[in-house]
């Protein structure tokens, strides 16, 4: 494995990645990812570490065996998706404690027209955001490898949006999600049908690997919690089959 160039993105600004020719569009991707890790932050309590994945990402120097995983929190949210506490100085601090390699943030991407509003960032707040991971990075460089990552949704038609919303900043890593319980969401696309709403998540999960704008899906079984007692495994694998195939033939882990 050959590593990147580490960018010195944390010295940059919106204005210098904008317009540089140095920046690709997807700056970061990942190889050998198996997600499973989350740092959780609740109120007035410390925060921890539940489970743990190894990843792999490509611009990581890998020394000794190519077979000893490296362990990053990859999905991690701040206060200004609405529903998080914790800074990523505070993620960092207990990921240096389980013994984690770093820490990736992706917070929940701004959305147009107001889409679930209520559970991500404004839009005129991405560069603070921005700049809250860079100041994290610069404070714990040499300690704990913070990391710019954002969790996007996926949408039919959302595409656009976030095509120029990834290439604003050379982001290192991004998840792509599809949240089946935000309301905008499930007025757009709920059929009326627990099973038939089970088919639309599985088909949009295909759907956004496809873009090509995403390096990792998100809780793919997530749809299964709308409504436990309507979740008949047996009568979904086909469709989730399906989406598997499609999805693996994109790369997308």
């Amino acid at each position: 494995m050959v590593a990147e160039k580490d960018w010195s993105w944390s010295q940059m600004t919106l204005e210098d990645t904008q317009n540089s020719e140095h920046v690709p569009r997807r700056v970061r991707r990942f190889s050998g990812i198996s997600i499973g890790i989350r740092l959780h932050h609740l109120p007035n309590k410390s925060p921890r570490v539940s489970f743990f994945s190894a990843i792999r990402p490509s611009w990581a120097t890998v020394e000794g065996s190519m077979s000893e995983p490296i362990l990053y929190e990859s999905h991690c949210h701040t206060p200004l998706c609405k529903h998080a506490a914790g800074a990523p100085g505070e993620y960092a601090a207990i990921a240096e404690i389980r013994g984690l390699k770093g820490v990736i943030v992706t917070c929940h991407c701004p959305l147009p027209d107001g889409f679930s509003a209520g559970v991500r960032m404004a839009p005129g707040q991405f560069e603070t955001y921005v700049r809250m991971v860079a100041s994290a990075r610069e404070a714990w460089l040499g300690r704990v490898d913070i990391r710019l990552g954002l969790e996007s949704d996926y949408y039919p038609g959302v595409e656009p949006w976030l095509e120029e919303l990834h290439a604003r900043v050379p982001l290192h890593y991004v998840l792509g999600s599809v949240h089946f319980q935000v309301e905008d969401y499930r007025r757009l696309y709920d059929p009326g049908t627990d099973f038939g709403y089970q088919q639309i998540y599985y088909e949009h999960l295909a759907q956004a690997a496809e873009t090509g704008l995403y390096d990792t899906l998100a809780h793919p079984d997530l749809i299964k919690n709308d409504n436990p007692e309507a979740w008949d495994f047996a009568r979904i694998q086909p469709f989730i089959e399906r989406a598997l195939d499609r999805i693996a033939a994109t790369g997308v882990a």
